[in-house]
């Protein structure tokens, strides 16, 4: 931010960046974080601007929101893409000379989803309606989950010309992956993959190193349904704890699950 405001007269307003990003509780942590940090960031919802966690907490008593038009007075605006495409009087204030001088870059975080989502969520793939009311603002892809296809996908979405493509090794030593054969039929083809997780759950508990089970629908309910059955009392944290979800040592999520329940195991990630 400092490099984007060197140059500028005293009395010229703070640059802005602006950033499209797909959860709630990875832009809260983010918002929280860059106010830390000393500098003014907000989160753009509809017609409405949110502060950090703090004043999330006010929201509930209806006194967090302001007015978009205070939007000029942050340097960084999250927003989920459905905030800024088709919004008209966030597209109003964005084509002002203001806004026009004051954003240095537009950043698309998790720049896959402009594919991915663009039948499930599709404002994100009209996001380059916003890059055609900045033109001279730079646009920045972010993703760790594109191959070369998707990300030519990308490109042509977003209406990039000629962009640079900056590429990485996405290997982290930390996250291990692996794959496991079963059998096709009976009730028992998941036993041998989820027998010794299970085992290992119920000895470490707390302390099992954090594992994703990735599967359809149906595979993710049964797998859901074998741990229920063979742990017991002793899926809850503690074991005499209540039989919430929140105080479950293990939990599914998908598409169909509730919003609130999806939420709070984002938020338990971060």
């Amino acid at each position: 931010m400092d490099y984007m405001d060197s140059g500028q007269r005293p009395t010229q307003k703070k640059s802005i960046v602006l950033v499209v990003s797909p959860l709630n509780a990875l832009i809260r942590d983010q918002v929280t974080k860059l106010k830390q940090s000393g500098l003014k960031a907000c989160i753009l919802k509809g017609d409405r601007v949110e502060g950090d966690e703090e004043e999330r907490k006010e929201e509930q008593e209806g006194l967090a929101f302001s007015a978009i038009e205070n939007l000029r007075e942050f340097q960084l605006i999250f927003a989920h893409p459905e905030a800024l495409v088709g919004n008209k009087n966030v597209i109003k204030l964005l084509k002002t000379t203001e806004f026009n001088n004051r954003i240095k870059v537009i950043v698309v975080d998790e720049a896959h989803l402009v594919v991915d989502w663009k039948n499930f969520r599709p404002s994100y793939g009209k996001l380059a309606t916003i890059g055609s009311i900045l033109p001279q603002v730079p646009l920045l892809g972010l993703t760790a989950t594109a191959t070369k296809k998707t990300r030519t996908d990308i490109i042509e979405s977003l209406g990039m010309v000629n962009p640079v493509e900056i590429l990485g090794n996405p290997d982290r030593p930390n996250i291990s992956f692996s794959s496991s054969s079963r059998p096709d039929r009976g009730e028992d083809k998941l036993n041998e993959i989820l027998v010794p997780l299970v085992e290992s759950l119920k000895k470490e508990r707390t302390k099992f190193p954090f594992t994703v089970v990735f599967g359809t629908l149906e595979t993710i309910s049964s797998c859901s349904s074998f741990f229920s059955q063979a742990m017991g009392k002793e899926q809850y944290e503690p074991i005499d704890a209540l039989p919430k979800a929140e105080n479950r040592l293990f939990t599914q999520f998908h598409a169909q699950y509730p919003p609130q329940e999806k939420e709070r195991i984002i938020d338990g990630l971060i």
